[in-house]
């Protein structure tokens, strides 16, 4: 998918320069049919691994709160576009915290998002409701919610309503391939099957001329179900961030030792930083000097082989004024490490933001040997994040165990490494920079 990122994200940059009313609207024809063609990529992939059966989930513990916020605010726009209104009913009396796979319910959500915006006229609302399971139901108590999506929209018709969950099952009405001519009929029948390992599947309530609910149960896996991150003879894979650990990303102020003149005082105390050669060929924006002790603006660190991902992680950069450095290969960023720490020069950043597969060291070892680098109080704690197509779920499996503790999924989108700046303290909602 690397192609198609690049195109994706260069028609992105040219709408950004171009002002002319024809050439926007070409560059849009354009934009809509790679964002099209991306996502029936990514179906594909999906359907091919629940077909051979292994399609995984990553339980992780995360803040369900804001991963709900965060797909009401990817669907804004597009809602926006249709007059509709998007509601999020989050009781305060619920936990915000939960052990599931945050990017397999965020892949769901937004499917069923899609389609209420599709089929509920303008002026109408859509609401993403968390709520507690009906006692009724006699679920045990495992600390499992219930997630709904409910739209106003044209409703679907009994016999139709069975199709849904089928492979390639659409609706064949006029209203529908009126309304979703481009769809294939693999959406809900991929959500069902990641539903159903996430907790229980979709359930789908639907009044023709009225509207559609559709929800699924989300468990809270405990940890005497977690498996260890090599996931032998499971179908999931757990990564639960313990307090102080690599996925916890504390704070760790403990310093380089190699010169006297590097004090404690060169960092900020709850900032973690990482050092970069001086005479080194890495991409330096703003010159090839060296960098100093001196505290400077935020910065991260981006190690790609694939140079067209380099450019775009560092365009993304230079909208938001942050710093960036970029590395082709975990080797050759080690021995930039090395040659640093012996000359004593030290260079801060703030997030390392690394590729899976490269040709001399891919990102899993290269995480690893960073890691091993940290306890030994080397240099101060980074967090790590990896950049990945999620070509197989072996990938993230690896990734986290390495102590990965975010992944940046390929191909990333401006908001999303926004939003990943935002996560992780690098920029905050006031910070000044480009937008879109």
């Amino acid at each position: 998918k690397t192609p198609l990122n690049v195109i994706i994200n260069m028609i992105e940059e040219v709408r950004d320069e171009v002002k002319d009313e024809r050439s926007q609207k070409f560059l849009k024809l354009g934009h809509d049919a790679s964002r099209l063609l991306s996502s029936y990529i990514s179906d594909l992939q999906d359907y091919s691994q629940i077909r051979n059966g292994k399609l995984k989930t990553i339980h992780r513990e995360i803040d369900l709160r804001t991963h709900l916020c965060s797909c009401i605010e990817m669907m804004t726009l597009k809602a926006q576009d249709r007059r509709l209104k998007l509601n999020l009913e989050y009781p305060e009396e619920l936990s915000s915290t939960i052990v599931n796979d945050a990017q397999r319910i965020q892949q769901i959500i937004i499917n069923l998002l899609s389609n209420a915006v599709k089929f509920t006229p303008p002026g109408g609302n859509i609401y993403l409701k968390l709520k507690r399971l009906d006692p009724a139901l006699k679920e045990p108590e495992d600390g499992s919610l219930l997630v709904e999506v409910q739209d106003e929209g044209i409703g679907i018709k009994e016999d139709d309503a069975k199709l849904l969950f089928q492979e390639f099952g659409r609706v064949r009405s006029r209203e529908a391939e009126k309304l979703n001519p481009q769809g294939v009929g693999l959406g809900l029948w991929i959500c069902q099957n990641i539903a159903n390992q996430l907790g229980k599947g979709l359930t789908l309530h639907s009044v023709y001329g009225k509207g559609t609910k559709i929800s699924f149960t989300l468990r809270n896996f405990k940890e005497e179900e977690l498996t260890s991150p090599n996931g032998e003879g499971t179908a999931c894979v757990v990564q639960k961030a313990e307090p102080g650990s690599l996925l916890a990303i504390p704070t760790f102020t403990s310093i380089l030792t190699t010169e006297d003149e590097i004090h404690e005082d060169d960092y900020h105390k709850d900032e973690t930083r990482i050092l970069l050669d001086k005479g080194s060929t890495v991409t330096r924006r703003g010159g090839k000097q060296p960098i100093g002790l001196k505290k400077v603006d935020p910065s991260i660190l981006i190690i790609d082989d694939e140079h067209a991902n380099r450019f775009i992680l560092a365009t993304f950069a230079e909208k938001l004024n942050i710093e960036y450095d970029c590395c082709r290969d975990g080797a050759e960023t080690l021995r930039f490490l090395e040659q640093n720490r012996q000359q004593g020069i030290l260079k801060k950043y703030d997030l390392i933001i690394v590729d899976y597969q490269m040709p001399e060291m891919g990102g899993v070892e290269f995480a690893e040997r960073i890691v091993e680098m940290m306890q030994k109080r080397l240099f101060p704690l980074t967090p790590m994040v990896g950049h990945t197509a999620y070509s197989s779920d072996h990938e993230i499996e690896q990734f986290y165990a390495s102590g990965i503790a975010r992944i940046l999924a390929k191909p990333a989108t401006f908001q999303e490494f926004r939003k990943t700046m935002l996560e992780f303290g690098i920029i905050d909602e006031h910070h000044q920079g480009g937008s879109r």
